[in-house]
């Protein structure tokens, strides 16, 4: 290498060299519905540094522009599983255009953005406000490609639900978009098959299947774990059906009956969305168990191995089903208590 040139490339990598930070937050970016980019308002103070997580899939082209007053602030851009410490992709101090990079993107998978202060500016406690627009643009392949760790193709058989809220269901799409046609939701907990996840709107969608009735759509990655395949069910007996009415000035009912070995009943009574539903079994018999189920189907509670008692919120019109089951050798009375708020 040219003396001088290795000179210059030293001190320029002396230059570089961004100030380690104290506080390091992680902020997701989520595009809205059908867009391409999004620009974040926000500031850091003396070594404290912003991190940008942003999903993408390998051959699209993320542009990223940084506009701020103060002159020793900047951001690197890191390749999935990879992040301040390791090499980065590229400096914007470095860049053809100061703070504004735009390039092709080599793997698929979640990609970092750091936004930091030089140290001689952060040893001198000073604040930066700026703004940064983080785009996204070029269609996916009928595959992913590049896939980093096997992370979209690859994965668990099984996600189960997690939402943070036994009242707040995971919302299945006709498409990976937030804007697309709801085609159900799904509780906390419930568990569904997996059948690959892909990136869009600056997100991870994965493509499910229900693991009992036929729905199958996309859901939010972020809001999945890794689950198990669900146990086998016990199958339910023919049995017969019972409506239940309120007595008029009430909104509960008490249901007392007796179930023989392998014997099931479903009682049936109508809901509006956004109504509460409660449901407590009382039986002396620990083979006794119910399901509930929701108008389309869908599993939303089961008390087997968990408490006997239920209270949630319905997000569906029409007719909930409550199966009350017996998996013992003998006869088992029981009350079931419901009601509808």
């Amino acid at each position: 290498m040219n003396r001088f040139l290795g000179y210059v490339f030293v001190a320029a990598l002396s230059f570089a060299t961004p100030a380690l930070a104290e506080e390091m937050r992680e902020v997701p970016v989520y595009f809205s519905a059908g867009a391409d980019n999004a620009v974040l308002s926000d500031r850091i103070k003396g070594y404290d540094s912003v991190i940008y997580t942003i999903g993408a899939e390998a051959g699209q082209t993320i542009d990223i522009k940084l506009s701020t007053k103060h002159t020793a602030t900047y951001f690197n851009l890191y390749g999935p599983g990879s992040g301040p410490g390791d090499q980065a992709i590229m400096n914007s101090q470095f860049t053809p255009e100061l703070n504004h990079y735009t390039g092709t993107l080599p793997s698929s998978g979640t990609y970092k953005i750091s936004v930091y202060m030089m140290r001689s500016a952060a040893r001198r406690d000073e604040v930066a406000n700026f703004d940064i627009r983080i785009g996204i643009t070029g269609e996916t392949g009928a595959i992913v490609q590049g896939d980093y760790a096997d992370g979209l193709q690859g994965g668990p058989d099984f996600w189960q639900v997690q939402t943070g809220d036994i009242n707040d269901p995971l919302n299945l799409r006709a498409r990976p978009s937030t804007g697309a046609t709801i085609l159900g939701r799904f509780p906390e907990g419930a568990i569904l098959r997996n059948m690959g996840c892909r990136m869009a709107e600056g997100q991870r969608w994965c493509q499910v299947a229900a693991t009992e009735g036929y729905l199958t759509g996309w859901v939010a990655g972020r809001y999945l774990r890794e689950g198990s395949a669900p146990p086998p069910r016990v199958a339910e007996p023919e049995t017969r059906d019972q409506q239940v009415q309120f007595a008029p000035g009430t909104s509960g009912a008490v249901l007392r009956s007796t179930l023989d070995p392998g014997a099931a009943v479903n009682y049936r009574l109508g809901a509006r969305a956004k109504q509460f539903l409660t449901a407590q079994l009382q039986t002396g018999s620990p083979a006794v168990h119910f399901n509930i189920f929701t108008p389309d189907g869908q599993l939303l509670y089961e008390s087997r191995g968990g408490r006997r008692d239920y209270r949630g919120q319905l997000w569906l019109n029409g007719e909930n089903r409550i199966t009350v089951y017996n998996i013992g050798d003998a006869p088992a009375p029981f009350t079931m208590i419901v009601g509808i708020e």
